[in-house]
């Protein structure tokens, strides 16, 4: 599990294994393993088998999906 910089976790959440939260992203319910969650409130997105390869840390932050629907991007 990677948590990034300004993550907030709110309540008695449970984060799944494998998962990642963005940096500055606000945690308001429980993250189901392999996934990622960005944004405020936290949006979460299956990872699609984007699992490390090695029994190391999973520490690359830049690689965390795009959560804004493309109609709305400025």
């Amino acid at each position: 599990m990677v948590v990034g910089a300004g993550a907030q976790v709110l309540g008695p959440i449970t984060i799944g294994a494998h998962s990642r939260i963005g940096a500055n992203s606000v945690v308001v319910k429980d993250v189901p393993p392999h996934s990622v969650v960005v944004g405020i409130p936290g949006r979460t997105k299956a990872r699609n088998g984007d699992l490390p390869e090695t029994q190391h840390e999973d520490l690359q932050h830049d690689r965390l999906p795009d959560q804004t629907p493309s109609c709305c991007a400025t």
